[in-house]
């Protein structure tokens, strides 16, 4: 009986692989986050905003956004990663006696589009991951 405990003990308390546990707060700010408009216009158009996950898409074609406040022109890319960084350091501020670190990424595939991480890596922490069309994937994680 005592190898039997002794055993299930050592399985319980193994620290090797730890399953992300499901967040829905987590879940909140990542519909959120998807759902929020961008400043920028498609430079062939010039006059669609696009939600996040929408230039998730744009970024993907390489396509080229006009910002509507600064005139300039960058990639949808590069304005994706600046409003998602934006939007999650935001989050830190506000949460920062909780939080220690994030990562998201977005990946179509095995083809990874966006990879934000910033502080420190934990081994606890929350998550949600967001399929959406053509086989993109969103996924955040808060380390705490």
């Amino acid at each position: 009986v005592a190898v039997i405990a002794l055993v299930f003990l050592s399985i319980m308390l193994r620290p090797d692989e730890i399953k992300l546990k499901k967040s829905y707060e987590v879940e909140s700010l990542l519909q959120a986050t998807l759902g929020y408009t961008s400043n920028c216009l498609e430079d062939s158009s010039g006059g669609n905003y696009q939600k996040i996950s929408e230039l998730i898409y744009s970024c993907n074609l390489n396509k080229m956004w006009r910002n509507n406040v600064s005139g300039t022109s960058k990639s949808a890319c590069q304005t994706l990663e600046e409003d998602i960084s934006a939007i999650l350091e935001e989050n830190k501020k506000l949460n920062q006696e909780k939080l220690k670190g994030y990562s998201l990424s977005i990946n179509q595939g095995s083809y990874n589009l966006l990879n934000i991480q910033e502080g420190n890596i934990t081994k606890i922490y929350r998550g949600y991951s967001q399929p959406l069309a053509e086989e993109v994937n969103v996924s955040l994680i808060f380390y705490s």
